[in-house]
């Protein structure tokens, strides 16, 4: 049976991010997929970032070189399960 991710079921902190942020996945079960970052202004120096495979229940994200501003994230699980959402980078 395919569990579905919901919003609720996902916590980043802190958000705002300044430089690390952990993206904490609240299941049971060890879930493996990409995560990609996606500026809400990409023409505006910022672009996405290639996605970044993960395992786990927590994913860090580091800010890098990203330019303050709003994002959204998209993890997508090797069962092809989506769940989307946002932060700020500070």
């Amino acid at each position: 049976m395919q569990m579905k991710l919901a919003r609720k079921k996902i916590n980043l902190s802190p958000n705002p991010l300044h430089e690390t942020a952990t993206l904490t996945i609240n299941t049971n079960r060890i879930e493996e997929g990409t995560i990609e970052i996606i500026p809400l202004l990409a023409g505006l120096g910022a672009t996405a970032q290639p996605p970044k495979h993960f395992t786990g229940n927590k994913i860090k994200l580091q800010r890098n070189n990203l330019p303050a501003g709003i994002y959204f994230y998209r993890i997508t699980t090797k069962n092809n399960v989506s769940v989307n959402g946002k932060f700020v980078i500070n």
